[in-house]
């Protein structure tokens, strides 16, 4: 029904490297809210790791922390930003709160093909340096790269959610204040839940 993107990112916050991690294995903590094995983002922090300890002769050592362990989608920047871990996996409306112009990305119909996504999301955009700009410079995280979920839609077990009246009175899980609006227009309630949540909340609906 709604063609918006999910687009999440991989966070940084401003480490110092001193002399004397030369001589010891630098470890870094790696949040994400889904497992590790999930195919889209799990696996792409999972080839991260792979190649950081790599490049860095083991040097370096990532430790990911998946399904929300440490912190659920909210927390992850602002734990980022404080420093009380290293890395970490948030979507774009995670930073509406310090960056509200971000939310454009995640407007109904407006970035609605993968290849328009893509080149947006390209280090050479000049789109995408003004974001790292201005999440840089209002947070003070450095983002790694920017993922494109994909296509956010709305599903319904047994019941035709084609069309938007179709969701009338009923309960949507949402990610985002954009989200949200959206299926309120629609008239339906919006429902914040964590990704960490989410099968153990189908298999509540299931039972």
């Amino acid at each position: 029904m709604a063609r918006l993107r999910w687009i999440c990112a991989l966070l940084a916050s401003l480490l110092v490297m001193h002399g004397a991690a030369e001589s010891q294995q630098v470890k870094l903590r790696a949040s994400v809210q889904v497992a590790a094995t999930d195919p889209f983002l799990g696996t792409n922090l999972g080839l991260f790791k792979g190649e950081v300890e790599r490049r860095s002769g083991t040097a370096i050592a990532v430790e990911i922390f998946d399904k929300g362990q440490l912190y659920i989608d909210d927390e992850v920047v602002d734990a980022v930003a404080s420093g009380k871990i290293e890395m970490g996996v948030a979507g774009f409306n995670q930073f509406s709160k310090q960056v509200p112009a971000i939310v454009l990305m995640q407007q109904p119909f407006l970035f609605n093909f993968e290849a328009l996504v893509r080149a947006t999301a390209s280090p050479d955009c000049e789109i995408r340096k003004l974001m790292d700009k201005t999440v840089l410079d209002a947070v003070g995280v450095r983002v790694l790269w920017w993922l494109s979920f994909g296509t956010a839609v709305i599903v319904s077990k047994g019941t035709d959610v084609g069309e938007p009246d179709r969701i009338k009175n009923q309960n949507i899980r949402v990610f985002s204040d954009t989200m949200g609006q959206l299926t309120k227009l629609c008239g339906g309630t919006p429902i914040v839940l964590s990704s960490s949540k989410m099968h153990d909340a189908f298999e509540v609906r299931h039972s």
